[in-house]
């Protein structure tokens, strides 16, 4: 029923109540700063006969009590609370941490950082910086003692290794989570991109995109099937993929066009056919294709009947 109260310097207090329905916030804030008429019943006090109140558990919602402790502290502690709660949301929102654990991120930026009670604007907006970087260190590599941190970016998470001009960067797996991620696991990711191999004489690479991981092929890039690793996926499954791609890329395809004749011999998905008129017709065993000359096909389409189109039912 009461939605908020504000208490101001002389005790008193405004409570803002009203049916328990979204509908009408959501419409204020679409309406705001005018109110207009709601479909929600006004609220019926009479028949509401008593409200009750408990203090609120700080232990239970703990934003509560960092929200009062940064408004009686003061100073830079509102910064570093409201950029390290956006940071959170935002791990939360790119699955990287459960949502209990967001007030806790919160609390241990509010505690770690160096507490200004007199402020100015730059060290508002260097606060709030503070608060939104989310990172965690895992250790040197072994190979050349260059520190490997997880962080959040605009993005989504990554590692970074290095630091200075000399930084690597590379993008968090699927299911990787910076919290859990460990050092081992932080370095497979340098790995990429990866030559797999070989086929027809040009290179395939495994690697990673802001999209996921895929393969590079030459000019052509391929996504890699759901549950492909690219750092564990083998030559053979690359070149299938390949081919399948490539299969699929020159299906219905045109492979002789008689363009006076309005007659076209395609390569579909199931064999090549002749197209003509809006109508397909079906190339007799025995005939090659690519051979066929513009009265032979004339002579196909006259001897046999058009194919009949099929429609699949969907399923529902």
């Amino acid at each position: 029923i009461v939605h908020s109260a504000v208490e101001f310097t002389d005790g008193s207090v405004i409570a803002q109540m009203g049916n328990p329905d979204m509908r009408l916030p959501i419409q204020y804030a679409l309406t705001y700063p005018a109110r207009v008429p709601c479909k929600v019943p006004p609220l019926d006090l009479p028949r509401r006969h008593n409200l009750t109140f408990f203090a609120p558990d700080e232990e239970a919602f703990l934003a509560l009590g960092l929200a009062r402790r940064a408004a009686a502290a003061r100073g830079n502690l509102g910064a570093v609370m409201n950029g390290a709660n956006e940071a959170a949301v935002d791990l939360f929102l790119h699955d990287q941490i459960p949502f209990y654990r967001i007030p806790e991120l919160v609390r241990e930026a509010m505690d770690t950082v160096d507490y200004l009670p007199e402020i100015t604007v730059e060290d508002v907006l260097e606060s709030r910086e503070y608060g939104s970087k989310v990172s965690r260190e895992l250790g040197k590599d072994p190979s050349d003692g260059q520190p490997v941190v997880a962080k959040f970016g605009q993005y989504g998470p990554y590692i970074q290794k290095g630091e200075g001009e000399n930084r690597q960067f590379a993008h968090l797996a699927p299911g990787q989570l910076i919290e859990s991620i460990t050092l081992e696991e932080a370095l497979k990711l340098f790995l990429l991109p990866r030559k797999v191999g070989s086929y027809n004489g040009i290179d395939i690479i495994a690697t990673k995109g802001k999209f996921g991981p895929y393969l590079k092929y030459g000019d052509r890039n391929t996504s890699l099937p759901k549950g492909k690793d690219p750092l564990t996926v083998t030559l053979e499954e690359c070149i299938s993929l390949i081919e399948s791609i490539s299969e699929k890329a020159s299906a219905n395809t045109p492979m002789l066009e008689f363009t006076e004749s309005d007659i076209h011999v395609i390569n579909g998905r199931y064999g090549p056919y002749i197209k003509h008129d809006g109508r397909n017709f079906k190339i007799p065993k025995g005939i090659d294709a690519a051979t066929l000359t513009e009265e032979k096909c004339k002579e196909i389409i006259a001897s046999t009947e058009p194919t009949k189109k099929t429609f699949r039912r969907r399923k529902s």
